[in-house]
């Protein structure tokens, strides 16, 4: 179904757990280490635990329409208030189910009906009645112009990302998003987080070619 509920492809707990440890193995000089009962442990610093998690949220994710799973989740004190992840409305068809006839057509891209991660996650903390001012975001992937301009609206403080996005865009637009993303009080920042190439970030293009011709 839709972005709030069960996927398709069902994902288990113990996949993703072994994928996000897999994630922190090959970060772990991006934390420090302590010392306990004679073995040195990694502990992963704040930006890495919050974009881990993150990461995992994508796993959700069933819009086609880009190349990439998102996952975005809202953060104020180091405590998470939100989370999305890009995918149709609540109670609507998924993309695999053909529920985004953009998706399966891949024509008149104002038919899309999939909700961007970002999206998602702010207007999740409206529905509850969350106050989003001031806090940051991670996403596994760089807000696009639209996203860019709701965070602000919402006045989002920081955005912290791993993929870059935009390089299909002109120069002209690629400019227009760095002056609209230098908006935020705090910046935009790219994570050097390293992303093992078996943790699904990106669509397997075959199966989701499977998917829409079985629906």
């Amino acid at each position: 179904m839709g972005c709030c509920s069960h996927a398709t492809d069902r994902i288990s707990l113990e996949g993703i757990v072994k994928k996000l440890t897999l994630i922190q193995a090959n970060n772990i000089h991006r934390g420090y280490k302590v010392q306990t009962q004679g073995r040195r442990i990694a502990i992963p610093d704040w930006d890495e635990y919050l974009m881990t998690i993150a990461v995992a949220v994508a796993q959700r994710a069933n819009c086609l329409r880009g190349e990439n799973k998102v996952g975005a989740i809202l953060v104020k004190d180091r405590r998470i208030i939100s989370t999305g992840y890009n995918g149709t409305p609540s109670k609507a068809a998924n993309c695999l189910e053909a529920g985004c006839q953009y998706c399966r057509t891949k024509k008149r891209k104002e038919t899309c009906t999939c909700v961007h991660a970002e999206q998602n996650a702010l207007l999740a903390a409206a529905r509850f009645g969350i106050a989003v001012d001031n806090a940051e975001v991670y996403t596994t992937v760089q807000p696009c112009f639209s996203c860019s301009k709701e965070l602000l609206q919402a006045r989002i403080r920081a955005v912290y990302y791993v993929i870059p996005w935009g390089d299909d865009l002109s120069k002209i637009q690629q400019q227009a998003l760095r002056e609209i993303q230098a908006r935020f009080p705090d910046g935009t920042k790219r994570i050097n987080l390293k992303i093992p190439t078996q943790h699904s970030l990106v669509y397997d293009s075959a199966s989701n070619v499977s998917a829409l011709k079985a629906a």
